[in-house]
């Protein structure tokens, strides 16, 4: 209702739309425009669930844009589209096959280790005054921890609750997909003016990503990315925290990047910091927007400033966990937790990059790279690896890096 407050998340980006949406609105013969683009929108959405000739038919466009030059298999196109109409029920099935209660113990362990790691560096900075560092250290301790996956999908009976109501017609998928995306619609509605639930996740188990949300304070590891090559309970101590540790720590690191620093441990907007500290941390950033905005692609160069908040996620994250891992190392001494990979000619702490770098091996057509220079707020792959290490002493250490060279700047950028 009128008294309502609409909180606008991406304020420039609503006035500049609302811009351009006026002129084309009010212009005579470019209404349609808006109308066509919609229509578009629409379908092109849903192209994934007619037949194979309307998604044959976009094939140019998404070749050209992100060089994908064939359409998915049968069998991973009913996977996906499974998880998204059933993620939990699937999810069940998921990590009952490949996600043991080990697994989820050994997850936790890396994540208490990591968070631990952070605040020791925390107490180590000497850019933040302590006024600032105690509110940090507050926020730090409130970061709430979902591993793996929701409690309530080993639960039949709320499992079954949950799909309350779904009913499938034989023969008709496109009108079942229809009916899922509708239900799942109205169930969020419902949820305005209700209390939050703080349980609840934003991705399903077998979702092979993870995130930090400012708002709710929290980190999320799903059972899909901890899974091989990035983690599994056996793995060496060096390639688990080189690889799921770096995500780790990436993640909560976000909680004190550019946008999460603007947010306390309660998920309040809210300005924790004293001037002096806030002007260090600002003086420190435009560093890394430095830095990242030399990077370029066919002479397209990377904007370090859009891409800030991920950059300074993973420049911590691999920071933070590789202090983790040292500490595990020392406390499993003369232990198997530790040992050297055989046919390999690297030390753990270097197998540790190793594992890093090879968390974003990638294969990529250039026209994808440009979009992505434009539109995502990663780096692209090849300087998420390189900015990060380039700023890392103990990277120079492992590898012998001479100083003043590429990989050994004598000007590193450091925050957390």
């Amino acid at each position: 209702n009128e008294n309502d407050t609409i909180i606008i998340l991406s304020y420039e980006h609503m006035l500049q739309l609302s811009k351009i949406l006026t002129n084309y609105l009010i212009t005579q013969n470019k209404s349609h425009i808006i109308i066509d683009h919609m229509l578009f929108s629409f379908v092109y959405n849903k192209v994934l669930h007619l037949s194979s000739i309307f998604e044959k038919a976009l094939l140019p466009l998404k070749k050209e844009v992100f060089g994908i030059d064939s359409i998915l298999e049968r069998w991973e196109y009913c996977i996906r589209q499974t998880d998204d109409a059933f993620g939990y029920g699937l999810g069940a099935l998921y990590t009952r096959a490949v996600f043991d209660e080990a697994s989820r113990l050994k997850a936790n362990e890396l994540v208490k280790n990591i968070r631990l790691s952070f605040e020791e560096n925390l107490n180590n900075l000497q850019w933040i005054d302590e006024q600032s560092k105690n509110e940090a250290k507050k926020k730090l301790e409130k970061i709430n921890e979902k591993i793996g996956y929701p409690d309530f999908i080993k639960n039949q009976t709320k499992l079954n609750e949950r799909y309350a109501g779904y009913s499938m017609i034989e023969n008709e998928y496109f009108y079942n997909t229809i009916k899922v995306i509708n239900r799942e619609h109205k169930r969020k509605i419902l949820k305005y003016r209700q209390k939050v639930d703080p349980t609840a996740w934003r991705m399903t188990p077998r979702t092979v990503n993870a995130y930090y949300s400012p708002p709710s304070n929290e980190i999320v590891f799903p059972a899909g990315i901890l899974q091989p090559p990035l983690f599994h309970k056996d793995l060496p101590l060096a390639i688990n925290y080189g690889a799921i540790g770096t995500i780790i720590g990436h993640e909560i690191t976000h909680g004190f990047d550019n946008q999460g620093r603007q947010f306390d441990g309660d998920g309040n907007m809210r300005s924790w910091w004293t001037n002096i500290s806030l002007n260090n941390f600002q003086d420190r950033t435009k560093c890394f927007m430095k830095q990242y905005s030399n990077f370029t692609i066919d002479g397209q160069h990377e904007n370090g400033q859009r891409t800030l908040g991920e950059n300074i996620a993973d420049n911590g994250g691999i920071k933070i966990s590789y202090f983790a891992y040292q500490k595990h190392k020392q406390s499993t001494l003369n232990s198997d937790n530790d040992f050297c990979l055989p046919g390999l000619n690297y030390n753990n702490d270097q197998l540790f990059f190793i594992s890093f770098a090879h968390t974003w091996c990638n294969i990529q057509t250039l026209n994808s790279m440009h979009h992505d220079l434009i539109n995502d707020p990663h780096s692209p792959p090849p300087f998420r690896i390189i900015g990060t290490v380039q700023n890392s002493d103990e990277f120079s250490k492992a590898f012998s890096c001479r100083s003043k060279t590429t990989m050994n700047p004598s000007n590193k950028c450091q925050l957390w």
